[in-house]
């Protein structure tokens, strides 16, 4: 059974939690707590229904989720799961987008979303903008038009040699958003910050013109998840999977300094995740990370305080979780006016 610690005194809100809970009836979905910890809401989450699927939902991974204020969720479970779908709040399919996708769904201010398609393991990703309501590809960006746009910028060569498997891994796009944009001089609303986790490369795209503007190899490891932060520095998941010690980390970088600082260190949490991860720095401060090999969810305040630990255990007695894809901390108005409806299933 999994468990939960919540400090209490806390100020009312959500947390959203993503992974595998094998529920009765489904085994990936996503469960809402209260401060309190108590189970608000329930969705079932699955592809085993698309037509391109090929294998059953406890062989894939849920990786790339978003949770929208009507309570409906985009998500996919990466290649075999053979769409990327929306359900609504009950968890009733809204549309489904065919093909392989991969990582990341990531919302921006135009209602729409950017995700990688195509095989996860070529050199050159497809970056797809799709529009939240329809499920329509609106824009499509080949990596091949990046390399060649940025020919003297040669941070794309690093593993270019024919027969490198998975050279470059690409696992995150996030749009800057207007509300973010001021923080971030030298940049635009709307310009992508991307992840290829091969090559420990952190970089941002134009979208229009595909001029990389800012890139940087190093401070991270196997990273995943980099964010724009509301401070004007850059947070990024470093799994440090071949780096000293034997915990991750969160990592901040000033992008106009380059000045790096360790905002959250693994050792002291006993927090190691080789691969996947994410992490979420809320309005309050606090950080929120997802550990999701470990099964495991926790926040930390301010002060470094653990004020939320949640652990997927599937079995205490043989030390064994189910895997965690993502948390989210919500404030209490998140949802639309009236809430949450009351399902059936």
């Amino acid at each position: 059974m999994p468990r939960v610690f919540i400090k209490e005194g806390q100020d009312p809100a959500y947390r959203v939690l993503f992974g595998a809970f094998d529920f009765e009836d489904n085994f990936w979905g996503a469960i809402l707590l209260d401060e309190k910890g108590e189970i608000r809401h329930r969705w079932k989450l699955s592809t085993e229904d698309q037509p391109a699927n090929v294998a059953p939902d406890v062989l894939k991974n849920l990786y790339g989720v978003s949770i929208l204020p009507d309570g409906s969720v985009i998500f996919t479970m990466q290649e075999r799961g053979g769409a990327i779908v929306k359900v609504d709040a009950c968890s009733r399919p809204l549309w489904a987008l065919e093909g392989q996708y991969h990582h990341t769904i990531s919302l921006t201010d135009q209602n729409s979303f950017w995700t990688f398609g195509g095989d996860q393991k070529a050199f050159d990703h497809l970056l797809h903008e799709v529009d939240v309501e329809s499920g329509e590809i609106l824009k499509t960006i080949d990596m091949k038009d990046v390399r060649l746009t940025n020919a003297d910028t040669h941070i794309f060569d690093l593993q270019v040699e024919k027969g490198v498997p998975d050279a470059v891994h690409g696992n995150d796009i996030e749009a800057l958003t207007v509300e973010r944009a001021a923080a971030f001089p030298g940049f635009e609303a709307g310009d992508l910050l991307l992840s290829f986790r091969t090559t420990n490369l952190v970089f941002v795209l134009d979208p229009q013109s595909l001029e990389v503007k800012w890139w940087r190899v190093g401070p991270w490891d196997r990273q995943h998840d980099p964010d724009w932060n509301a401070d004007g520095r850059i947070s990024v998941f470093s799994n440090n999977e071949r780096g000293v010690g034997k915990h991750s980390k969160i990592v901040a970088i000033d992008p106009k300094t380059y000045a790096t600082e360790i905002l959250l260190d693994g050792a002291d949490y006993n927090f190691r995740s080789t691969f996947n991860g994410m992490h979420q720095i809320t309005d309050h401060g606090s950080l929120l990370i997802s550990s999701g090999l470990q099964g495991r969810l926790f926040e930390v305040d301010r002060n470094g305080e653990v004020i939320f630990d949640f652990i997927n255990s599937y079995s205490w007695e043989h030390d064994r979780a189910l895997r965690v894809a993502e948390a989210r901390y919500l404030e209490s108005d998140f949802f639309s006016l009236g809430g949450l409806p009351k399902c059936e299933n």
